[in-house]
């Protein structure tokens, strides 16, 4: 995984994602590129525009036929967009899991860099919170 400007690449090896493809499929793709260009981050919740070739074919046009095919963790689900999918991520409920007190107020990309700025009251993380309770 790298990051150019606002866009994420990441190299996937779909047999990985998917251990049940077929042989022929393994064959012919090695790697599955995704570009996900950042768009926006509000409430907590950053949006990228899902971009992705497989043998130089645009199967970010496909995405949503294969959505189901491909496990996503709460609180990230893919949307059909104008001219490719959107992947949503919920990066609040993220940090949330792993502790209390951080509220993410921006995130954005800015040439390759994730900048965040959050505010903290009471912070705490979640191991040290479940041993005071």
């Amino acid at each position: 995984m790298s990051c150019t400007g606002s866009t994420v690449l990441v190299n996937i090896n779909p047999e990985s994602v998917l251990p049940r493809m077929p042989k022929i499929l393994r064959a012919a793709t090695p790697k599955v590129r995704l570009e996900l260009r950042f768009l926006n981050f509000a409430a907590g919740v950053a949006t990228f525009e899902l971009f992705t070739n497989v043998l130089s074919l645009p199967v970010h046009r496909l995405l949503n036929l294969l959505v189901d095919a491909v496990p996503l963790p709460e609180g990230v689900k893919v949307e059909k967009g104008e001219s490719a999918p959107r992947v949503v991520v919920d990066v609040q409920r993220f940090i949330d899991q792993q502790v209390s007190g951080l509220t993410l107020d921006e995130f954005y990309l800015f040439e390759g860099d994730v900048v965040a700025v959050a505010t903290l009251r009471d912070f705490q993380t979640r191991s040290t919170a479940k041993r005071t309770t």
